[in-house]
């Protein structure tokens, strides 16, 4: 019964995918206005995953494991029947502190597809359903001052957020996912009573991804679409804060070579990604390399933000198929504060 569906699916998958580029190419440029302007948060928008970091961020096409839902919510069809995963960096090493930590899990594979019973989900034609949860967090103390602007004792200012995920991947038409944020945000004794401000406010993302030839990958997200709104509350003036949409879109190839040394059962690959990401903050270009030999790679990237100077990125990582544990190092050649160092990242990934 599928053989047939399949057929008219490679058919059309060409216009398939030109209809796709074209509606989210018509989008980006309804949602982006002309002039740049500064979005709140951006601590929570510099990047996840000491892989994807390390190859410039580069990742909307590559994006298959548990920093999807950050990168491309598409990409949580192909990280796996069920993982977890997390990350800690230190910004600038100036006691910026940003974690993350993911957990997904497919439904269409076993043991968990045999509660679907008769429901045959590869009828529709549907090869993947996956969900995940995700939190961010970042958290950094601050000094305090009073009315008169004398300072009084260090706070702690939070900023959380919290995402599920969900994905579909279709039989030759690539997977499509869709993430539901919410941003919570907390700064004590920050109004006149000593009291807490706090924040919320809701998001939404959508991505996808499809190989459109054997190793070649195409991938594109939308975040925050129509800027995330947040309110706050218990502070003088009560305002609200915008997140602004942003849109990535990328290509990845993977080439597979052969090492006479490598005893690794399954062949050595070079894979090579390039990125575009444009909000109303910045546009920018990132490109990215990854070398696998047997458990291990090495990877390196490049980013280029608007004027600015191109900012480099390396790291290296090993995977045993139960775990996967990976390094980054991220230049600073933006902030020229006192004290602030290059960027070191560290993240772990468990498979099951």
């Amino acid at each position: 019964m599928n053989k047939p569906i399949n057929r008219q699916l490679r058919k059309r998958f060409p216009s398939y995918l030109l209809l796709i580029i074209f509606l989210i190419s018509i989008t980006s440029i309804t949602i982006f206005g002309a002039h740049k302007t500064s979005g709140c948060y951006p601590i929570l928008r510099t990047g996840v995953n000491s892989r994807a970091l390390a190859m410039g961020g580069s990742y909307v096409a590559i994006s298959n494991d548990y920093s999807s839902p950050y990168w491309n919510p598409a990409g949580i069809t192909k990280a796996g029947q069920a993982y977890l995963g997390g990350m800690n960096l230190d910004r600038f090493g100036l006691g910026l502190n940003f974690n993350y930590i993911s957990a997904g899990i497919s439904l269409t594979s076993p043991p968990l597809n045999k509660y679907l019973g008769s429901f045959d989900l590869k009828t529709f034609p549907v090869e993947d359903f996956s969900a995940a949860g995700t939190y961010m967090g970042f958290a950094s103390e601050l000094q305090a001052v009073d009315a008169a602007g004398e300072k009084t004792n260090l706070i702690t200012y939070r900023e959380n957020l919290f995402i599920a995920t969900a994905g579909i991947r279709l039989h030759h038409l690539g997977s499509i996912g869709f993430s539901v944020k919410n941003y919570r945000l907390r700064a004590p004794n920050c109004d006149a009573s000593s009291g807490d401000a706090t924040a919320n406010g809701f998001g939404l993302d959508i991505g996808y991804q499809v190989e459109p030839r054997k190793n070649l990958v195409f991938g594109a997200a939308m975040f925050d679409i129509g800027d995330s709104t947040i309110e706050w509350v218990n502070t003088s003036t009560e305002p609200e804060n915008a997140v602004p949409t942003r849109f990535s879109t990328g290509l990845a190839y993977t080439l597979p070579v052969e090492i006479p040394l490598a005893s690794d059962p399954e062949p050595s690959e070079i894979t090579v990604s390039g990125q575009y990401t444009t909000s109303q903050e910045m546009d920018k270009f990132s490109g990215g390399m990854e070398c696998r030999v047997w458990l291990f790679s090495l990877r390196a990237g490049v980013i280029r933000r608007d004027e600015c100077d191109f900012q480099l990125t390396a790291g290296a990582g090993v995977n045993t198929g139960l775990f996967t544990l990976d390094t980054a190092w991220l230049q600073n050649n933006s902030l020229k504060a006192e004290n602030a160092t290059d960027t070191a990242v560290l993240s772990i990934e468990f498979r099951f």
